[in-house]
């Protein structure tokens, strides 16, 4: 899960660090690989280091419930 992770927000990093855009970013993954729920992306998280331009990374459900994966405020990755 954590180089699956790992790779969303690299790709992701690379494509909006072309942005001409200086306000906050945040990226919105959407999570429907069934085998994984929030805590075992929470728990990925911790183990990937990628340097990404991204305020806040959110876990979107197929539900539509929303948990924050990382917040560089709160120092959670």
């Amino acid at each position: 899960m954590a180089y699956i992770l790992e790779d969303r927000i690299k790709t992701k990093a690379v494509k909006c660090g072309r942005l001409d855009f200086t306000g906050s970013i945040w990226l919105a993954l959407l999570n429907d690989y069934f085998l994984a729920d929030v805590d075992t992306y929470k728990h990925a998280v911790k183990f990937i280091s990628v340097e990404h331009p991204f305020e806040k990374v959110l876990l979107v459900s197929e539900s539509g419930s929303v948990d924050t994966l990382f917040d560089r405020h709160d120092d959670l990755y």
